[in-house]
């Protein structure tokens, strides 16, 4: 089978003999894997391990996009020197372990509903998709299903915000937690239908739902069908 016949038929559970598998490594992991298997930088982990060839498309930004300015959000502190302020505006701060960073969230000091509702959240607004029918035509003859990654929300909002003052928005100042959300959830639909105009195979998200024990949030009942 190829590529796009083993995920039409995993999708579908057709019953087949070969499995659709994909995996990522963190930098330190990827690394000892290398080393174990005798693979150099520029080898593929896709030709090594033999996975399923896939494409991936996304939105384009205009030729005159640039990035917000964040650095306004830092100006009470001292940003060391390896440190980076990232696509969604948090500040990176590289630690000693691994690949991990500390964040520092931008809305951190903010007070009010107006000062949330003026940071400039991610979007793509003005951004094109009139390139991605065609990727994902090729893909098709080249037997690859297309993937396009979509987003977070619950993670961009608690970087944004900050973590614990998130968690505390919850309880005392929910407006602000449902304006975040609602911002970034904007943005990811329009990449969804983006992608799905497009006739993408596969949309990817991502976010944090639990902890080592339990889920993050208690489920309860609201009086609604799910």
């Amino acid at each position: 089978m190829n590529s796009l016949e083993l995920f039409k038929a995993t999708v579908e559970h057709i019953p087949h003999d070969e499995y659709l598998f994909f995996f990522h490594c963190t930098p330190d992991l990827e690394r000892r894997l290398r080393q174990h298997l005798g693979l150099k930088p520029q080898d593929s982990f896709v030709e090594n391990f033999d996975m399923p060839r896939v494409a991936y498309v996304a939105l384009k930004p205009p030729e005159d996009f640039k990035k917000p300015d964040f650095s306004k959000y830092y100006e009470d502190m001292d940003i060391p020197p390896n440190a980076f302020i990232n696509d969604i505006g948090v500040l990176e701060i590289p630690g000693s372990l691994y690949h991990f960073t500390r964040y520092v969230s931008p809305l951190r000091n903010a007070k009010t509903l107006r000062e949330i509702e003026d940071f400039p959240y991610p979007n793509v607004e003005g951004w094109t998709d009139c390139h991605m029918a065609e990727q994902v035509k090729i893909a098709h003859e080249n037997n690859q299903p297309v993937i396009c990654w979509v987003g977070h929300i619950y993670e961009v909002a608690w970087q944004n915000r900050g973590y614990e003052q998130f968690l505390v928005d919850m309880l005392l100042n929910p407006e602000i937690c449902e304006f975040i959300l609602d911002k970034i959830c904007e943005r990811n639909v329009k990449v969804a239908q983006a992608a799905a105009r497009a006739g993408v195979d596969w949309l990817t998200i991502g976010d944090d739902v639990a902890n080592e024990r339990t889920l993050m949030f208690s489920i309860f009942n609201t009086g609604e069908d799910f």
